[in-house]
């Protein structure tokens, strides 16, 4: 994104108000509309910090590999916090088919 889409975008600036405020939902929404994927991306891999539940944390971090650029740095840390997220859940619910154990190994 130029520097003067950035400076004349409204959603642009909105979206770094929000993210200042640290409304990284609101934010993502904003840098959406105004096409800056990558900034998407990563507001939805800083709101896998607020999430409540491990359901939660593993949408949010299914929208940050979506939003995310194929072989980037940001797809990389989403893509291992998810396997992370994933995981952790397959441990403590159990996994219920001979594929899905294999899966985990």
């Amino acid at each position: 994104m130029s520097l003067l889409r950035r400076i004349f975008s409204a959603d642009y600036r909105a979206a770094l108000v929000a993210e200042a405020q640290g409304n990284y939902k609101h934010a993502a929404a904003l840098y959406a509309l105004a096409g800056a994927t990558t900034k998407v991306s990563h507001m939805h891999l800083l709101r896998k910090n607020a999430a409540k539940t491990d359901g939660e944390e593993i949408e949010v971090l299914r929208e940050s590999m979506r939003w995310a650029r194929p072989r980037s740095s940001i797809q990389r840390q989403a893509a291992h916090a998810l396997a992370q997220a994933l995981t952790r859940r397959a441990r403590a619910e159990g996994v219920s088919t001979e594929r899905d154990r294999a899966a985990l190994r």
